[in-house]
């Protein structure tokens, strides 16, 4: 992953605001564009390929992306782009134990032990 000083963003950047500013060959402006037609076309141009090949993830070039399409000023186009991952904290068990699951939890636990045994239906492994 770049690191947040690397130029690619500056150059990322840059690239996206000229995308967004510019017009067709018939006067047609990118912002008068339907986001999703936007959208579409920074997803479908291979737009995202030589950012990728530099150490950019889809993800965060996705947040640029879609922070400038939803009209965010260009200083905050790369809000949220260096924002840690989260991992989850809760094991399967938890999360079932939690969640009102706790059947489904015991009969996963029973199946579980029931694969640890020598033997199933009386017959020896």
């Amino acid at each position: 992953m770049l690191k947040p000083d690397d130029s690619a963003w500056t150059e990322l950047v840059a690239e996206i605001k000229a995308v967004v500013s510019s017009r067709s060959e018939d006067g047609f402006a990118f912002v008068s564009m339907h986001r999703t037609e936007q959208w579409d076309f920074f997803t479908t141009s291979g737009f995202y390929s030589p950012y990728m090949d530099r150490g950019m993830t889809e993800t965060q070039i996705s947040t640029v992306v879609r922070n400038a399409i939803n009209g965010k000023p260009q200083e905050e186009w790369l809000d949220g782009v260096f924002d840690p991952v989260k991992a989850p904290t809760q094991t399967l068990a938890e999360i079932l134990a939690g969640s009102g699951h706790d059947r489904m939890k015991a009969r996963i636990d029973g199946l579980v032990q029931q694969m640890k045994t020598p033997e199933r239906d009386g017959m020896e492994r």
